[in-house]
């Protein structure tokens, strides 16, 4: 009796990158990418141009709705690499506001970082003679899911978690025989930025091969804020990811950024699990 990673090699599901701009992404930005996204098939060779349906309401309450293709609609847009088991490895989602890359088969942020960035920086590339757009924040999420394979006791939470940290893991969670969600976060002062970092843990039944098991699923999500919290980060989409160091690059390193944000998930993801689960997991 043991716990399991909901995927076999690794002890993380998924992994996501995520840019929210200062304001969305519409219609004629996703020509322009889709015009230049031969770089990024070559990466990700499966696309997906979503529809978009608009829902409008009349003054007499009556709701209609239909899908637009006008240049001023938001942007919908997925570019993905499929592995053999049928479910994307890498992919990149283009939502209005929200841009996010995600690995599913994520190792090490070293490994990932170049293809990642590069992903971001096509885009920023594709949409140069546009006014540049602000960005909000950066976001990173670890998620992680693992399952238990035998009976329910208390304390089988011990062998997947640390003990020691009150606030990471309070005690209470140890010994609980029933559902729970615990859940935190707090503000960090990085040389001056701002970044969240949220650490949320939730206890539930799911299915496991066809059985009923116990389950764990762990995010641990951080949000690069800036020095004014509230504010758009001083650059926008165009100089944060200009690899050529050109414009605002300085100002506004978004590999920094990453970097820090992996450190601070990473040391979250390290204060939480057991030595032998962090062992299936490279970091």
């Amino acid at each position: 009796m043991s716990w399991h990673p909901i995927k076999g090699a690794s002890a993380l599901d998924s992994v996501v990158w995520g840019v929210e701009l200062g304001e969305p992404l519409v219609k004629r930005h996703q020509d322009l990418i889709q015009k230049a996204d031969a770089k990024i098939m070559c990466s990700l060779p499966s696309k997906s141009v979503g529809v978009q349906v608009q829902v409008k309401m009349s003054p007499s309450g009556a709701v209609s709705t239909g899908s637009s293709d006008g240049p001023d609609h938001p942007a919908r847009l997925t570019y993905a690499r499929v592995g053999p088991s049928g479910v994307p490895e890498l992919q990149m989602d283009l939502n209005g506001q929200i841009l996010t890359v995600t690995s599913r088969s994520y190792d090490r942020w070293d490994n990932d970082k170049a293809k990642v960035l590069d992903l971001f920086n096509i885009v920023a590339s594709a949409l140069l003679d546009e006014q540049d757009i602000p960005l909000i924040q950066l976001e990173l999420a670890y998620k992680g899911v693992f399952w238990w394979d035998g009976d329910w006791r208390s304390g089988v939470l011990s062998e997947l978690f640390n003990g020691g940290n009150s606030k990471l893991t309070p005690d209470w969670i140890f010994d609980t025989n029933s559902s729970w969600h615990h859940d935190l976060g707090e503000v960090v002062d990085h040389d001056g930025e701002h970044i969240i970092e949220r650490l949320s843990m939730q206890c539930l039944e799911g299915r496991v091969d066809e059985q009923q098991r116990r389950m764990v699923v762990m995010d641990t999500t951080t949000r690069w804020l800036g020095k004014v919290v509230g504010q758009p980060l001083p650059v926008g989409i165009h100089g944060a990811f200009d690899a050529s160091g050109d414009g605002l690059a300085s100002v506004f390193d978004a590999e920094r950024c990453f970097d820090i944000m992996h450190d601070a998930a990473k040391a979250m993801v390290n204060a939480v699990l057991t030595t032998a689960m962090r062992e299936r997991w490279g970091g």
